[in-house]
């Protein structure tokens, strides 16, 4: 199984998350590409996650 997801990363009354135009996910996905690619987001900034089950 393999999905992609291409949204923002936005800040709303101090809380963040990363939506597009069908979904919002929770603040802990911002929270994850910022340590997985060693960063610190800022509100708007745009992103294509691709993830995939191995087994």
């Amino acid at each position: 199984m393999k999905k992609e997801i291409i949204g923002y990363v936005g800040e709303y009354n101090d809380s963040w998350v990363f939506e597009n135009e069908k979904e919002s996910y929770s603040s802990n996905v911002p929270t994850a590409i910022d340590e997985l690619l060693g960063i610190d987001s800022k509100d708007g900034d745009k992103f294509k996650i691709t993830i995939e089950k191995l087994n």
